[in-house]
């Protein structure tokens, strides 16, 4: 391992770029389950970049150096929510980085069950992800509702080309219901569980439920219950105690993945472009971020992508051997797509409909 000024680096060797980009200055490059206290010790580290598999806490920087927190990805709920305001630790994120990912994972669902323009689609949360999703929606001529309570109470002026909502009306009226809310826990908008027992009997029969946000904000025994009566149909990316998930939730969801819809070529780049950047500004170290322009990739057809989301082995592998190893071998070796859209702007959509 080569030391160069006063900085040691330990990234999960997932993230793409980072080991290129410091190869000139200390970095150890080691798996997700590495990532240890006792690593850190070891290896005198005064930053981390991870992943959403590494859960941050204190005591997994206890004792050490680590004065720089890096995570390649657009959710912050695998860090200890005290460590995202402690002055001693830079704690950054890659927001909005895989929002296209996401988004286009929804549309290739909508489009391969054939969901009517008709078809009213509900986004509960209107960040990066859902305000994507939202300009895809209606640019395919769906009606779209809007519930974010965080956003709409800070007066803030909704495109026309949506309509902000309650809770249990997007529920209750919606033929899609798409969840983009961030994880929380505590505070008076907290949506562990947002989609509760109450709440899952709102939904329409034959109304479709997508979740690419995290799994704690829905419960999934009281939805596995509404699924068994063939009232609703589901689509789940993500799962409750990840990646320790219930054998009943994958058997009762005809589709599933295994948190793969931000898996692009484009999101793991940009997340790991953002990472970098704030960690050259945090440690003066000097080194170049390629542009994601300057970076080759290999391109997949439309086809081939959305096989991947599709068509996944997950669920059938999962069911057969149902463990959290199973999970992670799944979502590491699935491939990176290639995203093929790009949404229109609102000033686009609202030139429609004026």
């Amino acid at each position: 391992m080569i030391e160069n000024g006063n900085h040691i680096v330990v990234v999960d060797n997932q993230i793409p770029l980072v080991a290129d980009v410091l190869r000139l200055h200390g970095i150890e490059c080691v798996t997700a389950p590495v990532i240890t206290n006792a690593l850190l010790h070891q290896t005198h580290a005064t930053a981390i970049i991870v992943r959403s598999t590494t859960h941050v806490t204190y005591d997994l920087l206890r004792g050490t150096h680590v004065s720089f927190v890096g995570s390649a990805t657009a959710g912050m709920d695998h860090i200890e929510h005290d460590l995202l305001r402690d002055r001693n630790i830079r704690v950054i994120g890659a927001p909005g980085c895989n929002a296209n990912a996401v988004a286009e994972y929804v549309v290739t669902w909508l489009s391969q069950l054939h969901v009517s323009q008709e078809a009213r689609i509900g986004i509960i949360g209107f960040g990066n992800v859902g305000q994507r999703l939202a300009r895809y929606a209606a640019a395919r001529g769906h009606s779209v509702l809007i519930n974010d309570p965080p956003l709409a109470d800070t007066d803030y002026a909704f495109p026309v080309s949506v309509s902000p909502v309650s809770l249990d009306e997007l529920l209750a009226v919606s033929d899609v219901v798409s969840l983009h809310a961030p994880y929380t826990r505590t505070g008076p908008y907290a949506t562990y569980r947002l989609l509760c027992a109450e709440r899952i009997k709102l939904l329409r029969k034959n109304s479709l439920l997508i979740n690419t946000a995290r799994g704690g904000i829905i419960d999934e025994q009281a939805l596995v219950k509404r699924l068994r009566s063939h009232e609703i149909q589901c689509i789940l990316d993500v799962f409750e105690s990840e990646p320790d998930i219930s054998f009943e939730t994958v058997e009762a969801v005809v589709h599933c993945t295994p948190h793969i819809a931000g898996y692009t070529q484009t999101a793991k780049q940009q997340g790991a472009r953002m990472v970098l950047e704030a960690f050259r500004t945090h440690s003066a170290l000097a080194f170049e971020v390629p542009a994601l322009a300057d970076m080759a990739t290999l391109q997949t057809s439309p086809v081939e992508d959305a096989a991947i989301i599709l068509k996944h082995p997950f669920r059938g592998a999962w069911l057969q051997s149902p463990t959290p190893q199973t999970f992670e071998t799944c979502r590491r070796l699935t491939p990176l797509r290639t995203e093929h859209m790009q949404p229109p702007t609102w000033e686009e959509l609202h030139g429609n409909h004026t």
